[in-house]
């Protein structure tokens, strides 16, 4: 048995022995700071597809009767601008076999030929004053303070918002009011778009402010008075039910538009 143990610790210690031994220096016993380095979170970037996805039934607006007419008139308008187009092409043709004789104008005939009044697309001839830049300037006052008032009424109480309104937007709207003589003032815009339907609306809100005795103000574009209201669409028309708060700024504005229409009719005759 002794034997056999003797045996045990020799191999032991031969087994001990074939263990690499370590050689240490001084630099092993320097102790350097580690930096801190933070792991950086993997971000996942989702593909997006060009096509925005759009979340429920999705129902297309239906257009009201006045769209309707207005679509119907700016298609027979593209169709006779073609017409026109052809016949142009054909009396150009025309005259240039013509011989056209130079003719002497003189000062009388240009005083003659030339109009009074320019009336354009931003200035159409519906309008009954000129829009000076005094008269933008007031009206812009005007809207952005009436605006105002009711968006800070709004944030108070919505309920008595909704029924003590500032002002309203829209034909249809401003129809319904100056027909129970609710409006203080119009805006309109001085720039709507050249059709028979609209032109027979404006004139219709004309009549109807003169017998409500309510005035009306041909100052700012369309674009203009639907930044004002913040909204996406360029808005035509703009009825007040109550100024308070900006009388001093109205009233300087009505001023300025009775000279203004003053100055319209002595110029026309009208």
């Amino acid at each position: 048995m002794a034997d056999k143990t003797t045996d045990n610790t020799e191999i032991s210690k031969i087994r001990k022995s074939r263990k690499p031994t370590k050689c240490y220096s001084l630099t092993d016993f320097i102790v350097t700071k580690k930096k801190n380095v933070k792991k950086r979170k993997k971000t996942f970037v989702k593909k997006i597809s060009s096509k925005p996805v759009k979340k429920g039934k999705f129902k297309r607006k239906k257009p009201s009767t006045l769209k309707k007419k207005i679509l119907k008139e700016r298609i027979k308008k593209k169709l006779l601008n073609e017409e026109h187009l052809e016949k142009i092409e054909e009396v150009a043709e025309e005259l240039e076999e013509l011989k056209i004789e130079e003719k002497e104008v003189t000062i009388c005939d240009q005083q003659v030929n030339q109009p009074i009044v320019k009336h354009s697309r931003n200035f159409r001839d519906y309008c009954d004053h000129f829009s000076t830049p005094e008269i933008k300037h007031y009206s812009e006052v005007v809207i952005t303070d009436l605006f105002r008032y009711q968006t800070n009424k709004y944030q108070e109480n919505p309920i008595k918002a909704k029924a003590n309104r500032r002002y309203v937007v829209g034909f249809n709207e401003v129809k319904k009011f100056l027909h129970v003589e609710r409006l203080k003032l119009l805006f309109i815009a001085p720039d709507l778009e050249k059709n028979a339907q609209i032109d027979k609306l404006v004139a219709e809100i004309k009549e109807m402010a003169d017998k409500s005795k309510t005035p009306y103000v041909f100052g700012l574009k369309r674009r203009k008075l639907g930044f004002l209201l913040i909204k996406k669409v360029p808005i035509s028309i703009i009825g007040i039910f109550d100024y308070q708060g900006t009388t001093e700024n109205v009233n300087i504005l009505l001023d300025l538009v009775k000279q203004e229409k003053l100055s319209y009719k002595n110029k026309t005759g009208q």
